[in-house]
């Protein structure tokens, strides 16, 4: 039997998920089985049960949420994956005890990764590294990233260490940035005071994850003809016309960045090198990913209420 937290409809996670049983069926041609161990939650998966944006169009209920997690193979139609191979999962549908998917759809790692650091090794750490990658991000760079302490931010403190560009992180929590973070200004404060008042320089690079009113001011503080990418939209509002005016009047390159939108545009195969690539680079440079709290899915309601907190300094995983 299959164990799955279903989405009925678009609203908050303990309203809108149930948790079933479900009888599994056969294998189809050319799939595997995946065993979940873990699987992370993340704010696009809320994003997407609320129906928030591009989410309602792309993933619509009855659906099993989770975008990222780690298994086992337990059974294979595919000579390319083996059965007790370790696997990271890069599909829609990781909140459920099995899933069945196509081999470019997940990826072979060493069995001495563990699972709380490899189930984190997809829609973060790969968005991160993609956007490191197209951007040629080096350390003739300075990058300003907002949402410094959320867990992509850590890792983009972490990159900007090991590949000696400087970055100038924006949260609202200083005390909860990596510890390698060079440049750190609370957002609840003057950006623009601190920066001048630390002699930090001006950014030529932005990196975006809120939007809205918050993330159009700090585009008076990029260079002109610099870089301003938006990869996410916690904030939920809209940029202002105001904005777009600004960004041609100094000659900014506005892009967004989006993972699904990049693998299509890339292709599986693409992704998957860049992926090994990406893992090496973690393994060498010792990149962390922090996990706190680890939570029966039958128990999904415990991990909701608790993400409701303010001080977590890890994510929050499932097990099952």
């Amino acid at each position: 039997m299959n164990l799955l937290l279903q989405q009925t409809q678009f609203s908050s996670p303990l309203t809108a998920l149930q948790l079933i049983e479900q009888k599994l069926g056969a294998l189809a041609p050319n799939q595997v089985r995946i065993k979940m161990a873990m699987a992370n939650i993340n704010p696009s998966d809320l994003l997407s049960i609320q129906g928030v944006g591009q989410y309602q169009h792309y993933h619509k209920p009855p659906r099993v949420p989770g975008f990222e997690g780690v298994g086992y193979v337990v059974e294979s139609n595919n000579h390319a994956v083996k059965v007790g191979e370790k696997v990271v999962v890069a599909h829609s549908g990781t909140w459920q005890k099995y899933v069945d998917l196509e081999p470019n759809d997940c990826f072979v790692i060493p069995h001495t990764i563990p699972e709380q650091y490899a189930s984190q090794l997809y829609i973060n750490a790969l968005t991160a590294w993609a956007i490191v990658q197209q951007l040629q991000i080096n350390k003739n760079n300075v990058v300003l990233i907002n949402a410094g302490s959320s867990a992509i931010g850590k890792i983009f403190s972490q990159f900007a260490q090991a590949l000696g560009f400087k970055l100038i992180t924006v949260t609202s929590r200083p005390e909860y940035c990596h510890k390698t973070t060079q440049y750190i200004i609370d957002s609840n404060k003057n950006i623009a005071q601190q920066m001048k008042a630390k002699s930090i320089p001006k950014p030529d690079i932005i990196l975006d994850a809120i939007g809205g009113k918050a993330a159009e001011e700090l585009a008076d503080l990029l260079k002109d003809d610099g870089q301003f990418l938006v990869y996410g939209s916690l904030a939920l509002t809209p940029f202002s016309r105001d904005f777009y005016a600004k960004m041609k009047k100094k000659s900014i390159h506005f892009q967004y960045f989006f993972l699904r939108d990049w693998e299509k545009k890339v292709g599986k195969d693409q992704r998957n090198i860049e992926f090994y690539a990406m893992l090496t680079h973690f393994i060498q440079h010792n990149i962390e990913l922090n996990s706190e709290y680890l939570v029966p899915i039958t128990d999904y309601q415990t991990a909701f209420r608790l993400l409701e907190k303010q001080d977590l300094k890890g994510k929050i995983l499932f097990t099952f």
